[in-house]
């Protein structure tokens, strides 16, 4: 109920300022605990197309598509962060989602190679 609240009060404060960094980040934050990334993401996106310095930013929308298994988008968001700013909980969730990332990374140049090679016989 008071994360509803809070979203409620952000919604309003947006209104008022639409283009601050921190309002954007705050309320991506409050999704992220109500469990809609979607949602998180575009306020992320909202935020960092005002400021691309935005730790808080990269850190909420890596944990937003790492809550969507998308775990590639999700290492790179949290590498910008940590590039940013250090946090502990940065280093936490990049050790969770780096793994599979790079096997993703992996499979991708084994593919491209695959279709590079049909390429040049054909």
């Amino acid at each position: 109920m008071k994360i509803e609240c809070d979203n409620q009060r952000g919604q309003a404060e947006l209104k008022l300022n639409p283009n601050p960094t921190i309002l954007y980040a705050r309320r991506a934050n409050v999704f992220i605990k109500l469990k809609k990334p979607n949602a998180t993401i575009r306020d992320v996106d909202a935020a960092l197309n005002v400021n691309l310095e935005s730790e808080k930013g990269y850190k909420v929308r890596g944990m937003a598509w790492s809550m969507l298994g998308l775990c590639k988008y999700a290492a790179s968001d949290l590498r910008v962060a940590s590039i940013i700013d250090s946090d502990e909980e940065i280093a936490k969730i990049l050790i969770k989602v780096e793994p599979n990332a790079c096997k993703i990374e992996e499979h991708c140049q084994k593919y491209q190679q695959l279709q590079e090679e049909d390429r040049s016989r054909d």
